[in-house]
């Protein structure tokens, strides 16, 4: 991509350290397989890494990032939390009756004493109100 710029713009690409000259055709080509080699680099990690992120997940293992409401990681796998799961249960179920409780789920949820799984207990937000029906688990 920074190299369409500099073309666009009649930039050459020269480097000290190697010789690379995009002034001259083999210059160009050295930098087209460059690139292409980099590209097919890239998309192979993304390969192995989703791949081994999807056999994690088919083993029942916890692949990481921040533990959904209702749950705790433990030897690597989600376990429903006993205190948070009937919280999140009313939570689904009133989702799914009321589309727009979010809105005022939020200050329900406060009224009730239950606090965000944060570290300071802080109120629900309704940002982070609106995340968990759609938390993948």
């Amino acid at each position: 991509m920074l190299m369409d710029i500099f073309d666009r713009c009649g930039v050459k690409f020269v480097s000290v350290t190697q010789s690379l000259d995009t002034q001259n055709p083999m210059g160009r080509l050295l930098r087209n397989v460059l690139l292409d080699f980099a590209q097919f680099e890239r998309e192979m990690t993304a390969d192995r890494t989703r791949d081994k992120m999807h056999q994690r997940a088919q083993k029942g293992l916890w692949n990481g990032g921040n533990v959904p409401y209702g749950y705790v990681a433990e030897n690597k796998k989600l376990v429903p939390q006993p205190r948070e799961a009937p919280r999140l249960q009313y939570m689904f179920h009133r989702f799914a009756d009321v589309p727009r409780f979010p809105g005022y789920g939020t200050s329900y949820i406060d009224g009730a004493g239950t606090r965000a799984r944060t570290s300071r207990g802080a109120r629900w937000l309704w940002t982070i109100f609106c995340e968990i029906p759609f938390t993948a688990v």
